[in-house]
């Protein structure tokens, strides 16, 4: 983009539409070398900045904290809907140690995630909602001081996730049904996956996902 300067450049960033969500890495090569690599989620969710309220769902938005600061969004909620507040930190580069929390209307924690190991030192927790209200969700870093930067995806609906595919590897050039394990798929789900490489984290769509 204009204005570029020898020491910051911005760039427009086209994902082709059949990009499998996950993490991927970027980097600028020149001819003096190829760049550190620097980390951006990728998926098919509407991506706003923070807000404090929510219009519809599901949602992924981008912000920052510092030091004891907490954020809260709210957003209203549906009976039976199962939820996923998932924040990406850690696994993009940033130094906040995100903790995430849910409250219903009158102030009542229901469910809440210090960071896992399982998910790179970020936060997730899955929760069904139980009555139609306004909810709450607030993200903090785990000991209220987060170094800079501190930056943040938070991703926040009835979203689907699988941690751990089983087996862990397959045969070149075979086909190989996948089960999922760390997962909110059913117990049935299977992909039946053909072994080549994937430049993202996740390596193939979960069916019918935009996680």
């Amino acid at each position: 983009k204009p204005n570029a300067t020898a020491n910051h450049v911005e760039l427009d960033v086209t994902v082709d539409s059949s990009a499998a969500p996950g993490i991927y890495l970027l980097r600028v090569a020149s001819g003096k070398g190829i760049s550190s690599p620097l980390a951006v989620g990728i998926d098919k969710l509407p991506h706003i900045p923070f807000t404090a309220q929510i219009a519809s769902l599901p949602v992924a938005m981008h912000g920052s904290l510092g030091g004891p600061q907490v954020l809260k969004t709210t957003f209203v909620g549906t009976k039976g809907t199962n939820l996923v507040v998932d924040c990406e930190a850690q696994r993009l580069g940033s130094n906040l140690k995100p903790v995430v929390r849910l409250y219903n209307e009158r102030g009542t924690q229901l469910a809440w995630s210090a960071p896992k190991n399982s998910i790179g030192g970020d936060a997730r927790c899955v929760f069904a909602l139980p009555a139609d209200g306004t909810y709450a969700v607030e993200v903090h870093d785990q000991l209220y001081r987060a170094g800079m930067p501190a930056f943040f995806r938070l991703k926040v609906g009835a979203l689907q996730f699988a941690d751990i595919s089983f087996p862990l590897a397959v045969a070149p050039a075979s086909k190989s049904p996948l089960r999922f394990v760390a997962s909110n798929l059913t117990a049935t789900a299977e992909l039946d996956a053909s072994a080549r490489p994937y430049p993202g984290e996740g390596g193939a769509s979960l069916p019918d996902a935009d996680q």
